[in-house]
């Protein structure tokens, strides 16, 4: 019963994992009773018995966990993550370095790992000041335009409800390519004038875009 309920709790979430290897370690190690005869056919039996409820529960958890949470993933990364803008800037090919905001910058490495992105939160890399910088240039605070990060982008991720993306629909240095419900893309003019030049020529793809 330890073991089925430490297993139930851990497959829920991963920072609860150590409870099964504890209550495991102490299963194993805990001390039998000097009646107990371990060879005998009947503590043999029990332990069959047990251990086959135990993994057929188990394997049940995992089972119905996995049919209840992966239906929809798909859907809440797509209303938390960039999902179909990053898909955009994959097969137009649009250059780096991203642009994007500091909860985004983990899924675009890892989603356009060919492109390197200004921030992510990796917060001892990139220290307080420049933490600071970001997030006063995406509430459109003073001197966002002279942002060194933003400057040196060639294609900005921004989530459509911030100050930063509507101040960017006015900034002649940048034009949108794609906008949906969750994010507007924008490509640097001077990125454009190179190799991306028939990327921003080509028809949009996707839904929503512009």
């Amino acid at each position: 019963m330890l073991l089925g309920v430490t297993s139930f709790v851990s497959l829920r979430s991963s920072r609860d994992e150590w409870l099964l290897v504890v209550s495991a370690a102490a299963i194993l190690s805990s001390p039998r009773g000097p009646s107990m005869d371990l060879h005998s056919p009947l503590v043999r039996a029990r332990h069959v018995v047990l251990v086959t409820l135990v993994v057929v529960g188990v394997l049940g958890i995992v089972t119905w966990r996995g049919e209840s949470l992966n239906p929809g993933w798909p859907g809440t990364m797509a209303a938390r993550f960039p999902v179909a803008a990053a898909r955009v800037i994959e097969e137009r090919q649009y250059p780096g370095p991203l642009y994007s905001p500091l909860e985004w910058g983990g899924y675009l490495l890892w989603r356009l790992p060919n492109l390197s992105v200004t921030i992510d939160s990796r917060t001892d890399l990139h220290g307080e000041a420049r933490i600071r910088r970001s997030l006063t240039t995406w509430r459109g605070g003073r001197d966002w335009a002279t942002d060194p990060d933003l400057a040196d982008a060639a294609t900005v991720v921004a989530p459509v409800h911030t100050s930063l993306t509507a101040l960017l629909l006015g900034d002649p240095r940048f034009d949108v390519i794609y906008n949906d419900a969750v994010a507007t893309v924008f490509v640097a003019r001077r990125a454009a004038n190179g190799a991306g030049q028939d990327a921003v020529n080509r028809p949009p793809t996707e839904k929503g875009a512009r």
